[in-house]
């Protein structure tokens, strides 16, 4: 009973980490899309602390 306990634990602790099972390709294209969404709104305060003569 408490080794069974056990292994049902651990099988659960996948899935509850992981429920959708995100891809690392998702993942990277979200991150990409943040950072240039990022860069293109930083873009114009640096322009505006360092512009160009």
């Amino acid at each position: 009973m408490v080794q069974r306990s056990t292994q049902d634990s651990t099988t659960d602790l996948v899935p509850s980490e992981f429920p959708k099972q995100l891809d690392i390709a998702q993942v990277s294209i979200y991150g990409l899309s943040f950072l240039s969404a990022g860069l293109f709104l930083f873009l114009p305060l640096v322009n505006l602390l360092h512009p160009s003569p």
